[in-house]
């Protein structure tokens, strides 16, 4: 997807650079992030592409804000799903516009991709995000379940057998 510029905004493909950046908005989102796991992460996300990408809006050349989305096909849907798992802006510059281009800017990517449907993730707690979203066409649907799978570094793989 094309570099997105408009009123002094430039929406474009997360770069190795940027996760310093990256580290700083997931942080400030209550996503503690090491910019050096941003960095893995930024690679990880680019070897899935073209259907997982995460964009960033730089303003004055600073990284304020951030998306990432992705497509998967589903047994129950005959188009592939979206999902925009991540949004953020430096709240030095909420209320700006920059969440709106972000998620356009993520849709925009999703429909390329053929997806029939997006879905958006924001934590229970997060009602003004929660507005945000319905403000914007989505609806609440349905409830979320997670699980931590913990680490068990004392388990060893199986042996192989000769």
């Amino acid at each position: 997807m094309q570099t997105s510029v408009r009123g002094g905004l430039e929406i474009r493909a997360a770069e190795p650079n940027d996760a310093n950046a990256i580290s700083a908005l997931l942080t400030e989102l209550g996503h503690p992030l090491e910019p050096a796991l941003a960095l893995t992460q930024i690679a990880r996300i680019q070897a899935l592409a073209p259907n997982y990408t995460v964009f960033v809006a730089v303003k004055d050349a600073a990284v304020i804000g951030l998306v990432s989305a992705f497509s998967t096909p589903v047994l129950h849907r005959a188009l592939p799903v979206g999902r925009v798992s991540v949004l953020v802006v430096a709240g030095s510059h909420a209320g700006q516009g920059i969440g709106s281009a972000l998620l356009r800017h993520a849709e925009q990517f999703l429909v390329d991709l053929g997806c029939g449907w997006i879905e958006v993730t924001s934590a229970s707690h997060r009602e003004a995000a929660h507005r945000f979203y319905r403000e914007r066409g989505y609806a609440q649907q349905g409830v979320k379940f997670t699980r931590d799978i913990p680490e068990r570094p004392d388990e060893k793989p199986p042996r192989e057998t000769p």
